[in-house]
């Protein structure tokens, strides 16, 4: 039996390029609550960057691809970058000269605008972020960088990086995270919090960083819009957002009767 359900939001519950959920959705989600199902986010965008989720209040947030988790006020795990991958990453960018998003807990800043950070804002309907020196992550935490490069320039930067891996959903850029984080991560600790158990979740995904999320999870259920990798990680495909699609597979799957 389901009794919790993790969603994505890029390309899951909302569609590329729209600023929040499609109202067949959002009524999907609170028919799937009135079962007594608990509901949660699992995204790579950090508290600062929700869409317009039509009302709809979740229990817990799995944030930052996993490395930042709560419910309510209640912060129950958060995983950030060892400072010496931090000094490297300064290094790199800098010999390299390449754009890079920093996310903290408060604030997420670039120590430069190019035109691959304007189309990624653009994209996500989200203003281009405050300017500063690379040099602040040396202090508080870091949960996760956002270098806009090419899969081989990612290659590099994980060389001086040992203890990151990165995940990508976008072209533009990548996700580098601690090695051991992960929405997965992120998921056993909002389960455990509960009471729950893994085979006792679901989780919708379409996303490269939403691999691990779907083989973790009892019922996987990839995106039709998502890539070859990552339907083969999960158990059923949905139909893509444009067509509401965790509605409709949450029908055929009988979590709910009607949206």
């Amino acid at each position: 039996m389901i009794k919790a359900v993790f969603f994505d939001v890029d390309g899951t519950l909302l569609c590329h390029g729209e600023q929040g959920i499609r109202p067949g959705v959002s009524r999907a989600l609170a028919a799937l609550r009135e079962q007594g199902v608990r509901l949660f986010l699992a995204t790579g965008r950090h508290p600062l960057e929700y869409p317009d989720f039509g009302g709809i209040a979740f229990d817990g947030y799995i944030s930052i691809n996993g490395q930042y988790c709560y419910r309510g006020d209640q912060v129950l795990y958060q995983n950030t970058i060892l400072q010496e991958d931090r000094a490297a990453l300064i290094r790199w960018l800098e010999e390299k000269d390449q754009a890079c998003m920093f996310v903290q807990d408060r604030v997420i800043f670039a120590n430069r605008v190019n035109d691959a950070v304007r189309e990624y804002q653009a994209f996500v309907h989200l203003p281009l972020p405050p300017i500063a020196s690379p040099e602040r992550i040396l202090d508080g935490p870091l949960f996760q960088v956002m270098p806009f490069v090419s899969p081989e320039e990612e290659l590099d930067l994980l060389r001086v990086m040992p203890h990151c891996r990165a995940t990508r959903w976008s072209h533009l850029c990548s996700d580098v995270i601690p090695w051991e984080g992960g929405k997965a991560v992120g998921i056993l600790r909002m389960l455990e919090h509960f009471g729950l158990t893994a085979a006792e979740a679901a989780a919708f995904g379409d996303g490269e960083n939403d691999i691990t999320m779907l083989q973790t999870v009892g019922l996987g259920i990839a995106m039709d819009n998502a890539s070859a990798a990552v339907k083969a990680a999960a158990r059923r495909i949905a139909p893509p957002p444009e067509q509401d699609g965790v509605a409709h597979a949450l029908m055929e799957l009988g979590l709910i009767h009607t949206f």
